[in-house]
C-alpha cells in the first residue's frame, strides 16, 4: 500500500485489541484511502494475537505510529486523539469500513459546515456482502424530527 502523500487533513486511528481475525480484512478495507490522510496512528490495547504484527505487514508501505495504551476502548481512543495533528480524526475500530467516497464525504461535510464532528448513519453489510437490516438508530430520531434529507448541522448542546 503505497503512502501517496497526504491529501486530506485527516488522522486515522485505529484503535486495537485482540482482533487479528479481522485485521486482515480492516487493511484491505483501508487500501483505497488511507494513503490520502495526513497520519495513521494505531493504538493497541495489550493484544496477545498477532494483532499488531497483522497491521504492521499489512500498513508497511505507510507511515504508520504505534502506541499501546491499557484495555479501555474510549480511553484509548482519547489517548489516540491526543496523538494525532490532523485537523480531523476518523477513528477506524476494527470490523468497521468506510469507502474512500465515504470518507471525503465525511471530510467535505466537516468543511462545509466548519463542525466539531461529522458523522454519518452507519450501513451493515452481511458476511455475505448484503445489505443486511438495520436496526433504528437515534440518529434516524433526529433526521426525522428534523425533515432531514441531506447534510444537516446541528447547533447547540
Amino acid at each position: 500500500m503505497p503512502d501517496h502523500g497526504a491529501n486530506l487533513p485527516i488522522g486515522v486511528l485505529i484503535p486495537t485489541r485482540n482482533c487479528a481475525g479481522l485485521a486482515r480484512d480492516h487493511v484491505a478495507s483501508l487500501q483505497s484511502w488511507a494513503g490520502m490522510a495526513q497520519e495513521r496512528v494505531v493504538v493497541d490495547s495489550d493484544s496477545q494475537d498477532g494483532t499488531v504484527e497483522i497491521l504492521k505487514a499489512g500498513l508497511s508501505g505507510l507511515s504508520v505510529k504505534y502506541l499501546t495504551h491499557p484495555p479501555g476502548l474510549y480511553q484509548s481512543w482519547n489517548f489516540g486523539i491526543q496523538n494525532i495533528s490532523a485537523k480531523y480524526v476518523y477513528i477506524s475500530t476494527v470490523g468497521d469500513s468506510i469507502t474512500r467516497g465515504g470518507l471525503e464525504h465525511l471530510f467535505g461535510v466537516a468543511e462545509k459546515f466548519q463542525c466539531d464532528v461529522a458523522m454519518s448513519k452507519p450501513q451493515l453489510i452481511s458476511a455475505a456482502g448484503t445489505p443486511a437490516r438495520a436496526p433504528v438508530w437515534p440518529m434516524d430520531d433526529m433526521l426525522a424530527c428534523l425533515n432531514a434529507r441531506e447534510s444537516v448541522a446541528l447547533e447547540g448542546a
